[in-house]
């Protein structure tokens, strides 16, 4: 658990520096963490199957956010690769939310409203 919250801090930095290669391959290491925190948050789920589909499409990473049974993949790729990864994804059943980063963290948003994680 301190490595991830060592990394979201380290991540910040890198997104501040516009380094997606980078903040990829972090988000990468970040989901691998979880996964030997707990292995059965994505083994042999759909979950694991996208985000490999993602890597195999360009994505230099990405990594669970919110729920770990559901919430969001969060996908790190450079543009030229973006259409491959989403086309990928989609094939897969995957749908796309608009996000932003902003002081707390990642928002998901919507047309109807702003999803802001909540601390329990």
């Amino acid at each position: 658990m301190k490595q991830l919250v060592e990394m979201a801090y380290a991540m910040r930095g890198v997104i501040e520096t516009g380094d997606v290669e980078r903040l990829g391959q972090m988000l990468h290491d970040a989901f691998e963490a979880k996964k030997r925190m707990n292995p059965h948050i994505a083994e042999h789920t759909p979950i694991e199957a996208m985000l490999d589909a993602a890597r195999d499409a360009g994505a230099s990473g990405g990594k669970i956010c919110g729920a770990g049974g559901g919430g969001y993949l969060l996908i790190a790729c450079t543009p030229d690769v973006r259409a491959a990864v989403r086309s990928s994804l989609e094939s897969m059943g995957g749908q796309f939310a608009p996000f932003d980063f902003d002081r707390d963290g990642v928002r998901a948003l919507r047309a109807d409203r702003v999803w802001t994680p909540t601390a329990t």
